[in-house]
């Protein structure tokens, strides 16, 4: 028998990667003429700073229809930056791997998970991002209670490694 928990984690690794596939491949079957200028776009960013790039993302909750999925970066730089905070980690998370670095996209969650958020997190834990703010973490050694920390007002308690 499964706990909810156990089901939230299934979803969480399985169903919300499936379901944003097919919602990125609709996106792009509708934007074919995109492709190169995306492509282009994605080149130039590759040369900004962190900073730049996220100064130039935008917050924007999910449609009232397709909630809660993950976008392609290819995506979010087509919808000119402008995602919810999935989309802003996973845009950070890709940057710094296109630059030399290694990150990953973590999700922050209150104990009754109604609603998280997504960051990226550096993998030498210096800093991390959130929606488009580069933020740097002052104690590496204890980098959850400090990234919880700044978050106090969310009531966020968990923190899950997504990639």
């Amino acid at each position: 028998m499964s706990t909810d928990s156990d089901l939230f984690a299934c979803w969480r690794k399985v169903g919300i990667k499936a379901y944003s596939f097919f919602i990125n491949l609709g996106f792009w079957f509708n934007h074919i003429p995109e492709i190169y200028k995306t492509y282009k776009t994605m080149k130039e960013y590759r040369k900004l700073s962190l900073v730049d790039l996220m100064n130039k993302f935008s917050w924007s909750s999910d449609s009232k229809i397709l909630q809660d999925w993950i976008p392609w970066v290819s995506t979010i730089i087509a919808e000119e930056l402008k995602d919810d905070c999935d989309g802003a980690a996973i845009l950070a998370k890709w940057y710094i791997e296109e630059n030399g670095g290694q990150a990953d996209v973590y999700s922050l969650w209150p104990i009754d998970k109604i609603k998280g958020h997504s960051i990226c997190v550096s993998n030498d834990k210096k800093y991390f991002v959130s929606n488009n703010n580069v933020l740097v973490i002052v104690s590496p050694e204890d980098w959850q209670t400090e990234v919880l920390k700044r978050f106090k007002s969310h009531k966020y308690e968990v923190i899950i490694k997504e990639s």
